[in-house]
């Protein structure tokens, strides 16, 4: 059978992506006091713009849950051909829920906006499983960390106490970053030397800032680019080219607005795009053929034009094929992965 080594590797690559995600949202959100008003003019548009103010304080909390299963059929060959093994189902089902504090340092004269984003808090649990064996089970909690931290939650524990700054523009464009190079080296002095020599190269591919810096974007412009009413929609393609690349088109509907909030449903697909020599993970090298869709919604506070609500469903499956780090030529898995995720926030300092 595959290696256990060369599977551990996949799905740690696929932990990262879930993680980035995790960060990324995080970082495109703040909000303000939700309270229940008279229904607006349905009929009135809104020109949605990132209206932010020196001083402002947002507590912000996101959980995501993943479903993980890769089945593997692994070849092997009798001397004259080669035939597919049994597959072998390995499963992970985990949650991550991180808190951050997101402040609002300066506006700029052209409306530029500064925001201090530090991670507070970190909570994760995961249970593994590899074909008929026992399940293993892994936590961790920020607030009562165990003395020994396990590896798959140790780029959480690196985060806690970090901070990223980032520059918005009134459309939502992320202007500049700065911090993910520290940020990504506090994650690796995490790891003892043999495991820092695994995971080093997914990091560098991902939390680069010039990474983080294109993968942070879409979650800060889903705006129209003119004024909407009830009933309208706009269309959003994403290309992300660094990390884990893909394209996502979205469809945004503006379904309702109430007590100060837009209400907006959010309708995706989503396709992998691989290198052409395929993914390097560690020393292997991974071929996908990967598809799926994402549904969700989402509220914007129309005051600040930020979102204090957000939900999404993503759902992927296909093909995977790995060659080199240990895994037999033409190893193939199958994957699914069925992510959600949820976040709020909430206004706790104004100016």
């Amino acid at each position: 059978m595959l290696e256990t080594v060369g599977l551990k590797e996949i799905l740690m690559r696929r932990f990262w992506c879930s993680l980035l995600s995790v960060v990324l949202l995080a970082g495109g959100v703040a909000g303000a006091d939700v309270i229940d008003e008279a229904v607006p003019d349905q009929s009135d548009k809104i020109e949605f713009r990132l209206r932010l103010q020196t001083g402002q304080v947002f507590l912000l909390q996101t959980t995501t849950a993943s479903k993980i299963t890769q089945i593997v059929r692994e070849p092997v060959s009798d001397g004259k051909s080669k035939t597919p093994a049994s597959p072998l189902k390995m499963e992970i089902n985990s949650s991550t829920a991180l808190g951050m504090e997101y402040r609002v340092t300066g506006i700029d004269g052209d409306g530029n906006a500064s925001v201090r984003l530090t991670y507070k808090s970190a909570v994760l649990k995961s249970q593994s499983r590899l074909g008929s064996a026992a399940a293993t089970k892994t936590e961790y909690d920020s607030t009562s960390p165990p003395k020994v931290i396990p590896a798959v939650a140790r780029p959480l524990a690196a985060l806690i106490g970090q901070t990223v700054s980032i520059k918005l523009g009134p459309d939502g464009s992320v202007r500049a970053m700065q911090g993910m190079e520290a940020l990504m080296t506090k994650m690796l002095n995490k790891f003892a030397p043999a495991e820092r020599k695994i995971v080093e190269p997914m990091l560098k591919q991902q939390f680069s800032e010039a990474s983080m810096k294109e993968m942070y974007q879409p979650g800060m412009t889903s705006y129209p680019s003119h004024a909407v009413g009830i009933g309208d929609a706009w269309n959003q393609k994403i290309t992300l080219t660094k990390g884990f690349p893909l394209t996502m088109s979205n469809t945004m509907t503006l379904r309702e607005r109430r007590a100060g909030l837009a209400f907006i449903d959010i309708i995706s697909t989503i396709t992998f795009n691989q290198p052409a020599a395929g993914m390097a993970v560690g020393e292997a090298r991974v071929h996908y053929d990967l598809k799926g869709q994402q549904q969700g919604t989402m509220e914007i506070d129309e005051a600040t034009g930020m979102v204090v609500r957000l939900h999404l469903s993503q759902r992927f499956a296909g093909p995977i094929t790995v060659n080199g780090g240990g895994a037999p030529a033409g190893a193939l898995s199958q994957m699914y992965s069925k992510t959600d995720i949820s976040m709020t926030a909430t206004k706790v300092s104004s100016p």
